[in-house]
């Protein structure tokens, strides 16, 4: 029985989503679109079947096949960086990136040992360490101490521990023993020691020279590279020297980047890392997972992180996802054309506020998520994914751009990569209010902590990203307009706030009342269903195109004409190229001009702007 039959009530909040992710601009980091043949994985029988262990040694039985989804899925994660399997091994069952990251240190750490990561408001992530903020003491707990302080600690804890076993009541007499002004928010800094470094107040940029001197100070047994909200290159290179003179193992976590390593768009930190983390629904453009890559040698990290994974931290694999990540460029025509926080962490950094869990096992099928992971690694060694990502680079570099020419502040002045920083401080606005503004227009983008923030609980910005939009077809000069609808909210939100005051619960009550949020909405979805919307199906037509003709005037066109049938057989199940071309008369200067048109073979009809200029029929 259909869900449309058996569960209407649900099915009905699910084609509302399809909707909402139709009229809407999409422009938060960590999300994309990604394809029916992801979709498909996820939805297969995979999901049936229990396959805890590795290929070939299972708690369970029945998993012949199961074993061939997942060692495919193993092949191509490694032939997708490029890795020779005698030096790499790759845990593909990893639910997302936290738990990956965990994994890792759970499989490569001792408790309490410690740990140096990219702070939360200078653009890290939960999973890499973080404490919260003490307004009252006006300070950051961290932990470096020191044998003295430890033993001073220890002394007087084992004081008033026999003081209160005596004087009980003395309890009442001391509230901030019992209620600490400071937590360690992540479970990271629950079990392990960290202590952060930090991008330079000037220019937004790691700060070297600081993590050098404080990692020679604190002798990590781990250094961790990578972030949720770090817009520029990573220095390799530096990292790895600073490692090596304290001893201490480099991991980098790529989540937000790993599309563009694995097209060479990124620098590859292979060549400089022990162990590399990642999800594969962000750059990536797969389903919800994670994967774990791990150095072979005398260190035997494969043992050690293979079992943290399973039996330490997670039980059965999602095998329905890790095929959708695969790539395999020997399979027929037909099949190159099939792509298609267990929820990741949410990446935005303003998330901070959750209390701590310490139930740390996780039971879940894992079949059918590895499928999807498989499949789409296979789309990934594609030239025409590497075009994708070149796109996606180009279009935040664009918005980036744009912004700044309208005198907007941007963290280290612009991007080299798929997100931007967009510093609110200036405008007199917080990221909590320009986020509730944008929501309403149906804009999705998070609140973020930029680069002078002392908190992150209170971020002075946003984050945006250009995944998910590329994915639409969107191209530089759609980014362009976009802009305009953020300056746009950007108003709405300075004048909504001389009405609401500074409370953003009075904020929100104005702005539910806002005609002109409204009107704006409605140029916003009214620029955004001109877009294909990639995965849906023949349940959203709406979302597709049937024909789509383009003039091209020079060999840099006739390749975007490539890139857009290339995204038109992502978005639809079926697609045609049609190039005709027409040579000039022999001594016209005009150069040879070419005409394509595609077609989609299920789709409904669109009349707007095509993201390359033409015309959508």
């Amino acid at each position: 029985m259909p869900l449309e039959t058996h569960d209407p009530e649900l099915y009905d909040l699910i084609e509302r989503e399809k909707n909402r992710q139709f009229r809407s601009l999409e422009l938060i980091a960590s999300e994309n679109f990604t394809s029916r043949a992801v979709i498909e994985c996820l939805g297969s029988t995979l999901t049936n079947k229990y396959s805890e262990g590795l290929p070939g040694a299972r708690y369970y039985g029945g998993n012949e096949e199961v074993d061939k989804v997942e060692r495919l899925c193993q092949s191509r994660a490694l032939k997708a960086y490029g890795l020779d399997p005698e030096k790499w091994g790759v845990n593909v069952q990893p639910y997302s990136g936290s738990p990956a990251n965990f994994e890792v240190y759970t499989g490569l750490l001792k408790p309490h040992d410690r740990i140096m990561g990219l702070d939360l408001p200078s653009g890290g992530h939960l999973t890499h360490g973080f404490y919260t903020y003490s307004k009252k003491e006006g300070t950051r707990k961290v932990s470096t101490t020191f044998c003295f302080a430890c033993f001073a600690f220890v002394l007087l804890l084992f004081c008033f521990c026999l003081l209160f076993e005596f004087f009980p009541h003395l309890l009442n007499s001391f509230p901030t023993l019992t209620q600490p002004h400071t937590q360690a928010v992540s479970a990271t800094s629950v079990y392990f020691e960290s202590f952060p470094y930090r991008v330079s107040p000037d220019d937004g940029r790691v700060d070297m020279d600081a993590l050098r001197r404080d990692a020679g100070t604190f002798k990590p047994a781990l250094i961790i590279m990578g972030g949720s909200a770090y817009s520029r290159e990573w220095d390799y290179k530096q990292f790895k020297e600073i490692a090596d003179e304290n001893g201490s193992l480099l991991m980098m976590d790529m989540a937000h980047i790993s599309g563009l390593v694995a097209t060479g768009e990124a620098v590859s930190p292979f060549d400089f890392c022990d162990v590399v983390t990642t999800t594969t629904h962000k750059s990536l453009r797969g389903p919800r997972a994670g994967m774990i890559f791990f150095r072979k040698d005398e260190r035997d990290f494969e043992t050690r992180i293979n079992q943290a994974v399973f039996p330490a931290l997670q039980g059965g694999p999602h095998e329905h996802q890790v095929s959708e990540v695969s790539l395999d460029e020997d399979e027929d025509e037909d099949e190159d054309e099939d792509e298609d926080e267990d929820e990741d962490e949410d990446e935005s950094t303003s998330g901070a506020t959750t209390k701590t869990k310490t139930k740390l096992t996780f039971h879940l099928f894992r079949s059918a998520q590895i499928a999807g992971v498989a499949t789409q690694l296979k789309e990934v060694m594609t030239p025409e994914f590497k075009t994708y990502i070149q796109q996606v680079k180009r279009n935040a570099k664009a918005m980036s751009d744009k912004l700044q020419e309208k005198g907007m502040t941007i963290a280290s002045g612009g991007t080299e990569n798929h997100l931007l920083l967009w510093d609110l401080k200036p405008e007199g606005v917080t990221g909590s209010k320009f986020e509730k503004i944008c929501d309403r227009c149906n804009i999705t983008l998070n609140k973020n902590c930029v680069p002078g923030d002392r908190s992150a609980i209170t971020p002075g910005g946003v984050r945006i990203g250009s995944c998910a939009m590329t994915t639409r077809m969107l191209v530089e000069k759609d980014f362009e307009t976009m802009t305009e609808l953020l300056v746009k909210c950007l108003e709405l939100t300075k004048d909504i706030q001389k009405v609401s005051g500074p409370k953003l619960k009075d904020f929100i009550v104005e702005m539910d009342k806002s005609e002109a949020c409204e009107n704006l909405r409605k140029e916003v979805n009214e620029f955004a269903t001109t877009f294909p919307m990639p995965g849906f199906g023949e349940r959203a037509k709406r979302a597709s195109f049937a024909k789509l003709t383009f003039m091209a005037t020079s060999t840099t066109e006739l390749t975007f004409l490539y890139y857009f049938y290339f995204c038109s057989r992502y978005c639809c199940s079926r697609a045609s190229l049609k190039i005709h071309t027409r040579r000039r008369p022999q001594g016209n200067a005009l150069p040879e001009h070419s005409r394509a048109s595609v077609e989609g073979g299920d789709c409904g009809e669109i009349v707007g702007s095509g993201g390359l200029g033409g015309q959508i029929k």
